[in-house]
């Protein structure tokens, strides 16, 4: 279709109930407000200068899960502490796990997983300061960034 006037029409969705579809003369297209750690389809046809429409080219993409927010420790006793977080941003009804790592005085990192916004770590060492890192993780594995925080296990 090279020098013929055409526009495209690029649709994209999450879900099967949720498409949406946004016309341009331009084969850059920034796609807005995406849901974060989700697996979108999107498919482009090429409208011809009579509105002939090409065969449809269809595509996946993921997008990054946004980080936990408000990491906060509900709970320290000597050899356990809990704690929990807000849910990431934008990403409320898309499905995700979160990765708890800990660690104490450069040891090792121990690494937990959650499906839910929280976690109590157990066989802690008592008077202890660990350092903790949580990341969501998205579609395919995808993870955030990390947020991290520490706490003192009593004596």
């Amino acid at each position: 279709m090279t020098n013929v006037i055409k526009s495209y029409n690029i649709t994209y969705y999450w879900n099967a109930s949720s498409s949406v579809t946004v016309a341009s003369n331009s084969p850059h297209v920034t796609l807005s407000s995406l849901k974060s750690g989700s697996n979108y389809t999107i498919t482009v046809v090429t409208v011809g200068a009579r509105g002939y429409l090409s065969t449809p080219v269809s595509g996946s993409v993921f997008t990054n899960p946004t980080p936990p927010r408000n990491i906060s420790f509900i709970l320290i006793q000597t050899n356990t502490t809990t704690l929990s977080w807000v849910e990431p941003v934008n990403m409320t009804r898309v499905i995700k796990s979160y990765n708890i790592a800990y660690y104490w005085n450069a040891s090792s990192p121990i690494t937990v997983t959650s499906n839910y916004q929280n976690v109590t770590l157990l066989s802690l060492k008592s008077g202890s300061n660990y350092t903790i890192t949580v990341v969501t993780v998205g579609a395919r594995g995808y993870l955030s960034t990390p947020v991290s925080g520490s706490v003192f296990t009593k004596s």
